[in-house]
């Protein structure tokens, strides 16, 4: 196969988050096998636009979207003759936009500069905006693969399951560095969980689990910790409560929140820090390739970890813990899930061993590089018209309205 070259199109500016560093990890795998990969953002953190950098790739910035447009998620066309620009003077094979506010820019420029374009439709609940017209579509996972042929009718050979995203070169077990610990002013003794969320909203019944769990560890006997790394609008009133919190604790602060960490490499040493890791979605994924046994969290105070008895089912719902809703039977309060593994030693090593395995053989980028490779063969041989664009955008505009509608009512 000859080396393509290839535009990534993010629709928001490039910081913390699952399907950042999930593209992340395809870039520098495809970079890895030859490909050259060109990534544009609307801005993004320096620490992360510099991960992306450090592959091989080129960065560029794009227009930031307006704001109503942000809050409303209409398809944009913003920025097109800049990616138009650089598919003609690199000769691009593959456009590919990587989330759904890149798909209006990304996909008008693939159809004007006659590239091939792919699409990603990452994680988290469905979102309710439909793929493209005419265009190959990358899930991570067997609900949304259900969801979207039932919903959109969407050409089964346009959608491709690829579910291997995680790094193995970056995340893996290794000795923690004293420096680490004191960058963080992490503690040094007791029992530590850790927790790498994005502080928002969206997250906030996780982050309630995670709130109401401290409040039951505060009158426990043994040296408990609960370390949460991550940004977001929540990150204030979060530390607000846990030092009120850590005033009742008789052993010592139980909850500390610290902030972003956007090194791969410092988000590595997190993971292999704990004991046991627990939240939901890509990051339970990078701390079971630590070797670390994970405990995925619920929307309502509980948890499970994960087991070769449970694992194929949370893996269905993308690790989201969406499958607590149909299908878990072992769900229990966090506080005692998490009491159960940590005075258990050789059910966390058990377990870490199986993570580590499951990731190696399940989740490695590289397994994930070489499907996307033959999705882009398909794509490159595949034209989208103006007017698979136009139908396109207004399915998306009215499953937006409906959406807004349902919502208010």
């Amino acid at each position: 196969m000859r080396p393509l070259k290839i535009i990534y199109v993010f629709g928001l500016p490039v910081r913390i988050g699952g399907h950042y560093k999930s593209g992340l990890a395809m870039v520098k795998s495809l970079h890895a096998m030859g490909h050259h990969v060109i990534v544009l953002a609307p801005d993004g953190v320096d620490e992360m636009v510099q991960e992306f950098t450090q592959t091989g790739a080129e960065f560029y910035r794009l227009d930031k979207l307006k704001k109503w447009n942000r809050r409303l998620r209409l398809p944009t066309v913003a920025g097109t003759g800049r990616i138009i620009r650089l598919a003609k003077e690199r000769s691009v094979d593959i456009i590919h936009g990587q989330d759904f506010a890149a798909c209006g820019r990304a996909y008008m420029a693939a159809i004007a500069s006659a590239r091939g374009f792919v699409t990603t439709f990452a994680g988290g609940p469905f979102s309710h905006e439909p793929p493209p017209t005419q265009s190959d579509v990358v899930l991570f996972c067997q609900e949304q693969v259900q969801t979207f042929s039932k919903a959109y009718q969407t050409v089964e050979d346009n959608i491709h399951l690829i579910r291997a995203r995680i790094d193995l070169d970056i995340y893996k077990p290794e000795e923690v560095h004293p420096t680490f610990v004191s960058k963080y002013g992490l503690p040094v003794s007791g029992q530590k969980i850790a927790i790498a969320m994005r502080l928002h909203p969206i997250k906030k019944q996780w982050l309630r689990t995670i709130i109401e769990t401290a409040k039951a560890f505060c009158d426990n006997n043994r040296n408990t910790r609960i370390i949460i790394a991550g940004e977001g609008p929540l990150l204030n009133n979060l530390r607000a409560q846990a030092i009120k919190i850590n005033r009742q604790c008789r052993n010592g602060p139980v909850i500390q929140f610290v902030g972003p960490i956007f090194s791969l490499q410092e988000l590595n040493q997190f993971y292999n820090y704990a004991d046991v890791v627990a939240g939901t979605g890509r990051g339970i994924l990078e701390a079971m390739a630590c070797r670390k046994p994970v405990v995925i969290l619920s929307e309502n105070c509980q948890g499970e970890m994960i087991t070769p008895e449970n694992i194929e089912d949370i893996a269905y719902y993308n690790f989201s813990g969406r499958h607590f809703r149909y299908l878990s039977e072992t769900a229990a309060p966090l506080a005692s899930v998490l009491e159960k593994l940590l005075t258990d030693g050789d059910l966390r090593k058990r377990l870490g061993d199986y993570s580590y395995e499951y990731i190696r053989s399940n989740m490695d980028a590289q397994i994930g590089a070489k499907q996307l490779l033959e999705v882009y063969q398909k794509a490159v041989n595949q034209r989208a018209s103006l007017f698979d664009y136009v139908i396109w955008y207004f399915r998306a505009v009215y499953y937006r309205i409906v959406r807004v509608i349902t919502m208010l009512y």
